[in-house]
């Protein structure tokens, strides 16, 4: 079990169906790879290490108020299209990392919602500085109407959440997607301790690279 935390990685041991799960591939709409060249070269990386897919999860928060699932899509579409000319082997979907806030029901009610991995799944996120009060109450009302909450990188949340609330979140039905850098203290001793606690206790559902650049990426202890 505890392979995971050797400096190198297999990232076929955290992700057997070789596709990232969490990843700010899509350029020019957040905080991630902020062009496509950039982008192509990333997908390459991924590909020498033996990935044969990624689901892109641009932010759908405060920050980024332009970020509609219209607006993802249309830009979605168009990167598409470059990846499928220069590398037609590497799979992409479209998902996104939600933060809970005031718009968030509505845009359930609407049924705008960008899925991941599954139909009924939302990938959610919480501000590392400070959460807007009430998520925990978003969550479960995400439940009550059918959906699975997938909390991204839930080790990070150290200065707001105890463990005691994560395994209580998780018995309500929510579902934990590490981070892979948190593994090797990326984000910080508390991070990883908390990482290494959570999967020990068997609490990961789905792990990602949660790669804002290349740079981040390459730096990840990784191998085939």
């Amino acid at each position: 079990m505890f392979s995971l935390f050797h400096k190198h990685r297999s990232i076929r041991t955290l992700l057997p169906d070789g596709v990232d799960t969490h990843c700010h591939l899509l350029p020019g709409v957040d905080d991630g790879v902020p062009h496509a060249d950039e982008a192509l070269q990333l997908i390459t990386a991924m590909k020498k290490l033996g990935l044969s897919g990624c689901i892109c999860t641009p932010h759908i928060s405060r920050r980024f108020p332009m970020n509609t699932p219209a607006v993802l899509r249309r830009a979605f579409c168009r990167f598409r299209q470059l990846v499928a000319a220069a590398h037609p082997d590497f799979t992409l979907q479209l998902s996104a990392e939600y933060e809970p806030d005031e718009h968030f029901i509505s845009h359930i009610e609407q049924g705008e919602i960008l899925p991941w991995l599954q139909p009924e799944m939302i990938l959610v996120e919480l501000s590392i500085s400070r959460p807007l009060s009430g998520w925990a109450d978003l969550l479960v009302e995400l439940l009550h109407r059918g959906y699975i909450p997938v909390l991204a990188h839930p080790e990070r949340y150290h200065r707001h959440l105890s463990e005691p609330d994560l395994l209580h979140l998780h018995r309500l039905g929510v579902r934990f997607q590490g981070n892979i850098g948190s593994l090797s203290g990326v984000y910080g001793r508390n991070a990883q301790e908390r990482c290494r606690r959570l999967f020990a206790a068997g609490l990961y559902f789905r792990w990602g690279s949660d790669s804002h650049r290349l740079k981040a990426f390459r730096a990840l202890p990784l191998r085939r």
